[in-house]
């Protein structure tokens, strides 16, 4: 809808450097969100999508501080109105949990992220990304819900002889908390193998990643619902980059195939 952003130059030989944004955005909930079709995960627990979901209208404000060209400071504070999270419900018979995502009141969220990427040496990058954030969550049926996390994410790429690369990333999602549900900690870690062909023009990348989720708990009015299970995903991906150059111009192109159901499942924390 609206947006606004200022940028100044602390010290252009530096990198030091500050920019301030403002926008607002109206967001429609995707088609995953509105499948009104049952997906059962376990023999007494499916979640469904809801056609009844709502665009809801979210305002955000950002600092960014770039403090030499390798490290980055970002304070993010966002509001939306009518909103959506995911609810967990025991079913009509009381045998089974549905989740389902609702519209609800308002949400404010503050987050606080920090984030570098190092040349350790010419055949090793390290990106390192810490990420804080605290939710308040307003709704009318299932009141007040307070959550806060700190998510820390490692990338290393490795480049080898004959432009092959190695890269291998670790990331740790916390506790989630939703309206009346929780999700114990998750560890994603993804490893994947890359070849260049003239001159680095064309890259070749395969991925596999695996993330395991321990702990699951939902809480009802007559008390609560806990499962402690394994219950992995797994996905793979290839794709291919092309770097095309047009004088000072430049065409990027990027097409590549993924397990889409994977994914989302992976999206839903």
């Amino acid at each position: 809808m609206w947006a606004a952003n200022a940028r100044y130059a602390i010290n252009q030989k530096k990198g030091y450097s500050v920019n301030v944004s403002y926008a607002s955005k109206v967001n429609r909930p995707s088609p995953y969100l509105l499948d009104p079709y049952i997906h059962w995960e376990y023999a007494n627990e499916y979640s469904t999508g809801n056609p009844n979901l709502k665009p809801y209208v979210s305002h955000t404000f950002q600092l960014l501080t770039q403090l030499a060209r390798s490290y980055n400071l970002t304070a993010r504070v966002s509001h939306a109105v009518n909103t959506y999270d995911f609810v967990s419900e025991l079913s009509a018979t009381g045998d089974s949990i549905i989740s389902r995502p609702v519209n609800v009141s308002k949400n404010t969220s503050y987050t606080l992220n920090a984030s570098t990427s190092q040349q350790l040496f010419q055949w090793w990058r390290l990106a390192v990304n810490a990420n804080m954030t605290f939710s308040d969550v307003h709704t009318q049926t299932y009141g007040r819900t307070l959550t806060s996390y700190i998510l820390i994410s490692a990338n290393n790429m490795f480049y080898l002889e004959n432009e092959w690369g190695l890269s291998l990333g670790l990331t740790s999602i916390p506790k989630r908390k939703y309206i009346n549900s929780e999700t114990s900690t998750r560890i994603n870690i993804n490893g994947g193998v890359q070849k260049g062909f003239r001159d680095g023009k064309w890259i070749l990348r395969s991925e596999i990643s695996y993330m395991n989720r321990t702990h699951n708990k939902s809480l009802f009015n007559n008390g609560y619902s806990e499962r402690t299970t394994l219950s992995p995903r797994v996905y793979f991906m290839i794709s291919i980059r092309c770097n095309l150059d047009f004088g000072k111009k430049g065409l990027r192109v990027e097409r590549g195939t993924s397990d889409r159901e994977a994914q989302n499942r992976i999206g839903d924390s």
